[in-house]
């Protein structure tokens, strides 16, 4: 799929529609895409514009249960502008697909010259990506991820495309006790794309510029900026919890229980919010599952 390294410069380019239905299904043991690799861009590749249409493959959440699409709609949210780790910024143009059946579109699709196709979803619509999945056109290959944080893309559950046009997940969410690996940013550049723009990555609580109320995440020797606490889970006045959004409809918590601005407790649900994994940061800084809460 893609190797490291930075998009061509082309511009981006309109294309036809897309569907995955006539695909074969690619089995468990035919997967290259595993919830630790690397998404990034070849240097030949190119992004251009597309619209997915009625050939839309339906969504699964996590753990498999699928979610019909619902189609191409007319653009109603703000423009979905990509952002990479140097800065450089890219207007995708408004989103197109209403992915959640919601009535407003959140998707738009992007793909390479290669022929894979990446799906950019801004669910909070909020002008910026929160979910993104890379299909391969030839093998059906799938792979959802979400932002670090920092400009690049955390890998969460890979899958594939089935005989009927349906995503199945082969490999489910990864848990907050094991971390994927950091992926790296893609870059749609080239001729008529946006130049790198000033700005800085984004502020630790720590960090000159961090908001306050910011809650660090801290995994396996790297952390992230998860956003400001908005939740005030233990109901004692002051908001300790940030809720981040996930793929397939779940949502992620990460808590700061004893307001020192690091995360030290993590829960995911699934789109109907029931609880799916529950975790705690040990004395010695690592994530261990809560007993008793986990299903």
């Amino acid at each position: 799929m893609f190797t490291d390294s930075d998009l061509s410069d082309e511009p981006l380019q309109g294309a036809d529609g897309l569907s995955f239905g006539d695909q074969g299904a690619a089995s468990h043991d035919d997967l290259a895409a595993d919830p630790h690799d690397h998404l990034s861009a070849d240097p030949h590749d190119h992004l251009s514009a597309d619209h997915l249409g009625d050939g839309l493959p339906r969504y699964p959440g996590v753990g498999g249960g699928a979610v019909a699409a619902h189609g191409r709609a007319a653009p109603e949210g703000p423009d979905i502008v990509y952002t990479g780790a140097d800065g450089t910024r890219t207007d995708l143009g408004a989103p197109t697909e209403d992915l959640d059946g919601d009535g407003v579109p959140e998707s738009l699709a992007v793909r390479t010259d290669q022929g894979d196709v990446l799906v950019l979803s801004d669910t909070d619509a909020d002008g910026h990506p929160d979910q993104l999945i890379q299909v391969d056109a030839q093998t059906g290959e799938a792979t959802w991820a979400v932002p670090d944080g920092h400009g690049g893309w955390d890998v969460v559950q890979t899958g594939h495309v089935a005989h009927d046009g349906t995503f199945v997940v082969d490999h489910p969410q990864q848990p907050v006790a094991d971390p994927p690996t950091h992926v790296q940013p893609v870059h749609p550049g080239g001729p008529g794309s946006p130049t790198a723009l000033p700005g800085s990555p984004t502020a630790h609580p720590g960090d000159p510029g961090a908001h306050p109320g910011d809650v660090e995440v801290e995994v396996s020797g790297r952390s992230f900026d998860a956003g400001q606490a908005t939740i005030d889970t233990d109901g004692d006045g002051v908001p300790d919890t940030v809720r981040v959004a996930g793929p397939g409809g779940s949502t992620l918590y990460y808590q700061d229980t004893n307001g020192d601005g690091v995360a030290d407790r993590a829960w995911t649900t699934d789109a109907a919010g029931h609880l799916t994994a529950d975790y705690t940061l040990d004395p010695g800084g690592n994530w261990v599952t809560v007993p008793g809460r986990t299903p």
